[in-house]
């Protein structure tokens, strides 16, 4: 049985969209709580002028075990505070 152009390549591309999740939650998963933390940290800095030490304390351990981007977490951290949500 042979195989037309159109659905070798439709395979292809479904191949490649899963290699490519995979490898995005692959790296995510590889990256430490600290590091998360830092890149939360630096997000938090370029949004307010201020750093997450500054802000209302937040659980943000469970934000990383959650698979939450660094400039997700940034965001809902900033919301919890209130201070500074009117700047997102």
């Amino acid at each position: 049985m042979r195989r037309s152009a159109s659905e070798v390549i439709r395979n292809l591309e479904m191949r490649i969209a899963q290699l490519e999740k995979q490898a995005t939650t692959h790296i995510q998963a590889k990256m430490s709580y600290k590091r998360w933390l830092k890149k939360v940290d630096d997000e938090i800095g370029s949004i307010t002028m201020m750093y997450l030490d500054d802000l209302v304390d937040y659980d943000t351990y469970s934000l990383w075990q959650d698979g939450v981007s660094p400039s997700e977490a940034a965001e809902i951290v900033i919301e919890n505070d209130g201070t500074f949500a009117s700047m997102l």
